[in-house]
């Protein structure tokens, strides 16, 4: 992204929702099949560190990507 820190800040403002989105779609799942095998899992709470661990990890994973400057090399 083109840009400097007005770039650098519109790549942070897409990534991490990007990630929330997907650990929200990851731990709903989740905890809905486990729910099942195992009756006393707290949904909500997996659900919610599972946003938490999965979608601001993988928003953090890929954040040096997208904020470092891309010079078209190799």
């Amino acid at each position: 992204m083109a840009g400097g820190a007005a770039g650098s800040a519109f790549a942070l403002f897409l990534i991490v929702p990007g990630g929330l989105v997907e650990g929200i779609a990851l731990g709903t799942v989740q905890a809905l099949l486990l729910g099942r095998v195992f009756p006393r899992l707290r949904r909500r709470r997996y659900a919610v560190v599972t946003v938490l661990v999965a979608g601001l990890g993988w928003a953090a994973a890929s954040a040096p990507r997208v904020l470092s400057g891309d010079s078209g090399g190799a």
